[in-house]
């Protein structure tokens, strides 16, 4: 679970059946509020810096990309931590108006984030070691891309 936050995404997956998590997020506060489930390896590291010496067959990337400084350096390194045909989920806010918004909220909150349309990202990913198998649009501004690596 890269960029995992306080772990909704960790969670969900072990109240889904998962045996184990690995979660990683660049916040101390937000691994420490995962708690202590011996079902969760938390990592304290930026993605970027991220080297965890190990493979994993399904990544999730839910809300990191638009907070990092650049979002190629994050899916080679997921690449990096993924086998071939590994299978990765990202959710990522949308170039519109629903966006503007979200990232209005952040710049009054001192952020600046980045917003993604599906051309752009699919030649991301293209460029990064992943094929894009799905992709959907989440109301109102998020899109979700399921990938495969080369």
């Amino acid at each position: 679970d890269l960029g995992s936050g306080s772990g909704y995404y960790s969670l969900l997956y072990l109240s889904m059946g998962a045996r184990h998590v690995t979660a990683v997020d660049s916040s101390l506060n937000m691994i420490e509020a995962l708690g202590n489930d011996i079902r969760i390896d938390t990592v304290n590291s930026d993605v970027e810096n991220l080297d965890l010496k190990k493979r994993f067959h399904v990544i999730v990337c839910a809300g990191l990309l638009e907070f990092v400084a650049d979002a190629r350096d994050s899916l080679l390194v997921a690449r990096e931590h993924a086998d071939k045909g590994s299978t990765m989920v990202v959710l990522v806010p949308c170039d519109n108006f629903w966006g503007a918004l979200y990232r209005l909220f952040h710049r009054c909150h001192g952020l600046d984030i980045s917003l993604y349309r599906p051309t752009s990202f699919r030649a991301l990913a293209e460029t990064t070691g992943w094929v894009i198998k799905e992709e959907r649009r989440v109301w109102p501004f998020t899109y979700e891309f399921g990938m495969r690596a080369k």
